[in-house]
């Protein structure tokens, strides 16, 4: 079996899923399976990142960690309001993770988000659409390709931004 893109998912300290972006491995079978499968795979990822605190006066949860979900490598960090889980299997390990792709998504969000990493800039349209284009152009036929986050933008400028999304 060939080696799955990272994923990549966006969600807020509340566990509300704002941005999801699947190129491989458990995402294959989601057609099939439905939404369901994407729902428990979602809940798997915040069960390893576990603690998050849900109500004012609990201790504070960690800000980044990593581990294994499925078979799958996992890395995740707070970023602002923002909570980025990446996760990846055979060639794309903890390492890679962590190192390779977690530092470009983590800039190419504060370059479509101006800094400001709140779930309301990202799901500003106009942002939104941006975020989603600049994460397909890092990869090619399934895997990472680039890893500089100004090829990625120019790449990105070079396509037309879609704005029925």
């Amino acid at each position: 079996m060939a080696a799955a893109a990272p994923n990549i998912e966006l969600t807020t300290s509340t566990i509300t899923s704002t941005l999801c972006r699947y190129w491989g491995g458990g995402a294959a079978s989601w057609s099939t399976e439905g939404s369901q499968a994407r729902a428990q795979w979602e809940r798997s990822l915040w069960a390893a990142a576990a603690p998050w605190p849900t109500a004012a006066g609990q201790p504070k949860s960690p800000d980044s960690g990593m581990g294994v979900v499925d078979e799958f490598a996992m890395v995740w960090r707070q970023i602002g309001e923002l909570v980025v889980f990446v996760a990846g299997d055979d060639e794309y390990d903890e390492l890679i993770l962590e190192s390779e792709v977690f530092p470009l998504v983590e800039a190419l969000l504060r370059e479509h988000c101006g800094g400001k990493l709140v779930e309301s800039t990202l799901l500003h349209y106009d942002t939104y659409g941006k975020v989603v284009l600049t994460f397909e152009e890092m990869l090619r036929q399934g895997h990472l390709l680039y890893t500089n986050v100004e090829t990625v933008l120019r790449m990105s400028k070079l396509k037309k931004l879609d704005t029925k999304l």
